[in-house]
């Protein structure tokens, strides 16, 4: 990765005044709603892929190479784009200026930021992921069209046209020990000649619009880790192996996210770079130990025993690779006056600090530690 997309620092965009990142192997962004952690984070990804978006849209000859910023953010963001851009906007220190076409068309079969949106959930139509092609008005924001089709994709290269099952390429663990799917593999179930992506549960069919709202947020997160891991990067090039995904908790026990963790941390073992937004406790908490195994220059397979992975004896080797990697923790905040959104890095996630963002993890850990004053309270009265 260059120096130069190891950080990103946005300005006057959207919501944001100033947010600045600078990216670890592992990155997790936490904030408040409405706070531009999406915004952000989809401008991270224009970096490296703003060719490969255009020319997919010009490619095809229903689109002309935009003529302004307006026109090419509303390729990207959708309706969106009008309530972002200003004046005054900036990536890096710079004016953002418009994309010139390379004329190199589609260079690569996958682009290099692989971004899962928090809204994932709408590329599915009656059981069945939409077409990219031609079910996404431009109305609607890029990412959600390039997830839908990496989830055809996924089909497509799982099961025939018979809908049956292929075994090739397949990470067999990575579905196996799944407690979101019941340790088994959504499939298609053909109805009325129409496809439908379905689950056994207790014997019985369920189809996807009957999963809970866990097992349909999860899907298209599943999908892409094992279709990253599977993919061959040698015939297949890309500048860079970056995945993106927003909320990854959502509907999710807490043992459904720790499962999610472990196949993060597979992730980085190959090389990817991961980045997380999240407002789950369970994952901040997880990058405290993380900063503090690394700090004290401890062995990251004690990792072992905080996800009880005894019986798993591939996590051991998985778990050692993560030494010297970087993980980082940035914290999305509306300024007091409410005059848009900045940024703090708080990656120590000390608890000491006298930063009160810092030692309350962004707001985590006030409800927390309120909650055990007014435990201590009660038990002192009685």
């Amino acid at each position: 990765m260059s120096e130069e997309k190891q950080k990103l620092i946005l300005e006057n965009f959207g919501p944001i005044k100033k947010a600045e990142v600078e990216f670890g192997d592992l990155t997790v962004l936490v904030g408040p709603q409405a706070t531009g952690k999406s915004v952000f984070l989809q401008m991270y990804k224009w970096q490296y892929d703003a060719q490969l978006i255009l020319s997919y849209y010009t490619s095809n000859g229903r689109f002309v190479w935009p003529e302004n910023l307006m026109q090419m953010f509303r390729l990207y963001f959708g309706k969106a784009a009008e309530t972002l851009l200003s004046d005054f906007s900036k990536v890096n220190n710079e004016q953002i200026h418009l994309a010139v076409d390379s004329k190199e068309g589609i260079s690569v079969a996958v682009e290099n930021v692989v971004y899962v949106p928090a809204n994932r959930d709408q590329i599915f139509f009656n059981n069945y992921p939409r077409d990219s092609n031609y079910d996404f008005p431009i109305t609607e924001p890029y990412v959600l069209r390039s997830i839908s089709g990496l989830m055809n994709h996924f089909l497509f290269t799982r099961f025939n046209n018979l809908g049956l099952l292929s075994t090739l390429n397949r990470d067999n663990k990575f579905w196996g020990s799944n407690p979101i799917y019941y340790n088994d593999e959504p499939f298609i179930k053909v109805e009325n000649q129409q496809r439908k992506l379905a689950l056994k549960i207790q014997k019985k069919e369920i189809v996807y619009n009957d999963w809970s709202t866990g097992q349909k947020a999860y899907l298209p997160i599943a999908a892409t880790l094992d279709l990253m891991k599977s993919w061959n990067w040698e015939t297949n090039p890309a500048k860079e192996k970056i995945i993106v995904i927003e909320e990854p908790e959502l509907g999710l026990h807490p043992k459904a996210i720790q499962e999610f963790l472990l196949q993060i941390f597979s992730m980085l073992k190959l090389g990817f770079r991961v980045v997380l937004s999240t407002h789950s406790d369970l994952i901040l908490e997880t990058m405290w130990v993380l900063n503090q195994i690394g700090t004290n220059n401890n062995d990251f397979t004690v990792l072992e025993h905080l996800f009880q992975t005894d019986n798993r004896p591939e996590f051991k080797e998985i778990f050692s690779s993560l030494t010297g990697k970087s993980f980082k923790t940035y914290y999305f905040y509306k300024e007091k006056d409410g005059d848009g959104s900045l940024s703090k890095d708080i990656s120590s996630l000390d608890v000491f600090s006298e930063d009160p963002e810092i030692s309350n993890w962004g707001g985590f850990m006030n409800f927390k530690d309120r909650a055990n004053a007014v435990v201590a309270l009660v038990n002192q009265d009685s």
